[in-house]
């Protein structure tokens, strides 16, 4: 008979926070069964502490606020890369926002990496916390590299303006 499964197992956006949780710096450090549990408990937290009716409905709503729809690709210009805006996928948006979750909740001082994650999210929330802020750099870095758009049409001549 299968294990009962959790609730970070099924859904996809608490899978990508749990995936996010298990990766640091490109390696994998803990076991998958871990991370869901601690994502179960950061659930059940925030539905006792900050008396959530539907903490999940929760996380998807602070989840959603820091999902960039831009990124940079690096592009190739007489031997130099420069950083050019481009679209991001859906699952890229959301790997995307899970890595700013983890990151922030690692770097708070909180003593349980449960209660981190779940202060966190609050505080994404009620757009706070560094996740926010994470996502603010990352989109300014975005925007700012539209200066060298012009560059990449220059390379390829395929959207160039004569």
């Amino acid at each position: 008979m299968p294990a009962a499964s959790t609730l970070a197992a099924t859904d996809p956006i608490l899978s990508k926070i749990a995936k996010s949780m298990m990766r640091i710096d490109g390696k994998l450090f803990s076991s998958r069964k871990e991370t869901r549990k601690i994502v179960d408990d950061c659930l059940e937290l925030l539905k006792s502490e900050a008396g959530v009716d539907d903490p999940l409905k929760f996380v998807h709503e602070a989840f959603l606020k820091i999902t960039p729809p831009l990124g940079t690709k690096n592009f190739k210009v007489k031997k130099k890369f420069i950083p050019i805006p481009a679209t991001l996928t859906e699952t890229q948006q959301w790997t995307k926002a899970a890595e700013f979750i983890w990151e922030a909740a690692r770097n708070r001082l909180e003593e349980s990496t449960t209660q981190r994650l779940a202060r966190e999210i609050m505080d994404l929330h009620n757009n706070e916390g560094l996740a926010k802020i994470l996502y603010d750099e990352w989109m300014q870095e975005a925007e700012e590299s539209k200066k060298h758009l012009y560059l990449r049409c220059r390379a390829t001549r395929k959207y160039a303006i004569y």
